[in-house]
């Protein structure tokens, strides 16, 4: 059977998560960041989202340029486009599929804004290497880790 409506209890259980929110949704982002060893964490709706809000949180000037992976869904490059930002595709490791760390560094310009690193697979970039580049050039580093949460 299929049902097209919430019934009277459902509807409620729903409200009631939605209301309590911001108390869940605290705790569960101050766990996740202890669980994957960061010092925050930010819950969103998708990984769309992650990109959306690093490119409005980015404050990019026309002809900025952003780092993402060559093997990164579409929706990580989309909101990046809205800002007339310049997409730099670094290369994956072939063994890893992830961002490869020997050409990041090499990708790095003047105009560089922003690293956007994704982890596919339950398999994580290398992010000492990607850090020790990022904090050596002062570039800030976004990880979409929505497939590889605890790798």
């Amino acid at each position: 059977m299929v049902q097209a409506r919430l019934n009277h209890e459902e509807e409620a259980a729903l409200i009631k998560h939605l209301l309590s929110w911001d108390s869940g949704g605290i705790a569960f982002e101050k766990k996740f960041a202890a669980f994957v060893g960061s010092a925050e964490a930010i819950s969103v709706t998708s990984c769309s989202s992650v990109s959306k809000l690093a490119a409005e949180l980015a404050e990019f000037k026309s002809r900025d340029e952003v780092i993402i992976p060559t093997h990164a869904f579409v929706a990580t490059t989309v909101p990046f486009a809205h800002h007339e930002v310049s997409v730099r595709r670094a290369d994956i490791d072939p063994g890893a599929w992830v961002i490869s760390t020997d050409v990041v560094s090499e990708l790095i310009t003047a105009k560089t804004k922003l690293m956007v690193i994704v982890h596919l697979y339950g398999m994580p970039a290398n992010m000492d290497t990607i850090m020790a580049v990022a904090e050596n050039f002062g570039i800030p580093v976004v990880e979409d880790c929505a497939q590889a949460p605890s790798a």
